[in-house]
């Protein structure tokens, strides 16, 4: 896991989301209150990732926003195992999954800290 959220916020347009991509050599940025439920409930977070942007910027959606290509977070926990992050990941289709603890994130597990895990074996 990468301890720490970078973050943006819904409304954080395409180049700013790149710009923190490349600048913090990341690959997925946590966007704030960037879904809504079927009932309206708002939800703390989503993420757009390397390729949600690549995807975007082939569309030519130059001025859309981070809030609007963000998918929902898939999450697990600090005591969940490899296993179960894997499961998720593929399950999910997502290269990344928001760890979080008692309902606030506290990092991101990616499918490179993954394929470490598995490598140290």
């Amino acid at each position: 896991m990468h301890p720490g959220v970078v973050g943006c916020g819904e409304e954080a347009s395409l180049q700013s989301v790149a710009w923190i991509l490349a600048d913090e050599q990341i690959h997925c940025v946590v966007v704030s209150e960037a879904e809504t439920t079927p009932s309206g409930q708002r939800l703390t977070w989503a993420t757009v990732d390397t390729a949600a942007l690549v995807r975007a910027l082939a569309a030519g959606e130059t001025t859309t926003t981070a809030g609007r290509i963000a998918t929902p977070a898939v999450t697990v926990e600090p005591e969940d195992s490899v296993a179960i992050a894997v499961r998720r990941m593929a399950k999910h289709e997502t290269s990344h999954l928001v760890v979080v603890d008692r309902g606030f994130p506290i990092g991101v597990l990616s499918a490179l800290d993954v394929a470490r895990a598995a490598g140290s074996r």
